[in-house]
């Protein structure tokens, strides 16, 4: 979406306009959607508007989400998909699209997201559901044949991101897909294996390659590294290195660190709160 909010006839001007509640949000969607056709922002706004509409666009609302989460496998179109085909009576289809979710994302944090997932699960004849929430811990309902019962831990520990030297120590950004919505913990480690806990911190706008995604910044300024030795790795959970990883300073026309003394050497881990 592009031109300001404040321009009546932009597509970002619809389609705020469109997210309000009213009678005819579908409608500005729409015209915004002719103003970005390429936005799938907007169609995933569409898709739930259709899907509060009930019944009678509840097909076209399930086509529009399956299509968005095959391409951008975020959860909210997973769920839409899954809410959509239970109420077009397609139980294999519901509990298809709730098996991806559980599958590559962590459970939402939603105080009813139990009850339909266990719902969906019964009725398509599995006896719960499983998943993995944002902290890491197996979670859900029933015991025997589980819906979500082979989780891709890759998927759901993965952290993408990019590390680059700048006058003012590493910066970079850094997104769980899984769990976007927390601002993810990367862990840096220098040439002799000692390790650093660094924080994201508030959110960049989202790209274009991944339009759903917030991507969380976070910078390690030079004095923090001084007593380590690099190069230095930043990685995930899963233990994935971001783009421009492993990295040295010195290779950027950087100070050289400040070499440790013995018993001066940082804890195994610290957490930089940045």
């Amino acid at each position: 979406m592009t031109k300001s909010s404040n321009d009546p006839g932009s597509a970002t001007a619809a389609y705020l306009r469109g997210t309000q509640n009213g009678p005819d949000g579908l409608f500005w969607l729409k015209r915004a959607r002719r103003l970005a056709p390429d936005d799938p922002r907007i169609e995933l706004e569409i898709a739930q508007k259709e899907l509060s509409a009930g019944l009678p666009r509840a097909k076209n609302a399930y086509a529009a989400f399956i299509l968005i989460a095959k391409q951008y496998d975020i959860a909210p179109a997973w769920i839409g998909a899954a809410v959509s085909a239970q109420i077009l009576g397609d139980t294999a289809a519901s509990a298809r699209a709730l098996d991806a979710l559980l599958n590559r994302h962590c459970v939402p944090e939603d105080g009813n997201f139990a009850a339909f997932a266990q719902h969906i699960a019964i009725t398509a004849g599995y006896d719960g559901y499983q998943g993995y929430n944002a902290a890491g811990t197996l979670t859900g309902a029933g015991t025997g044949r589980l819906l979500g019962a082979n989780p891709n831990l890759g998927a759901i520990l993965r952290i993408e991101g990019l590390v680059e030297w700048k006058t003012g120590g590493l910066s970079g950004w850094a997104v769980r897909p899984a769990c976007p919505d927390h601002p993810p913990r990367l862990t840096l480690t220098d040439s002799l294996g000692r390790t650093v806990i660094i924080k994201c911190t508030s959110p960049l706008p989202t790209s274009g390659a991944s339009p759903f995604l917030p991507r969380y910044k976070f910078r390690v300024p030079p004095a923090r590294l001084n007593a380590l030795l690099p190069p230095f790795t930043l990685s995930g959970p899963a233990g994935g290195q971001l783009m421009g990883s492993p990295i040295d300073p010195s290779k950027f026309n950087a100070p050289p660190p400040t070499p440790s003394r013995a018993g001066n050497l940082p804890p195994p881990f610290q957490i930089l709160h940045l």
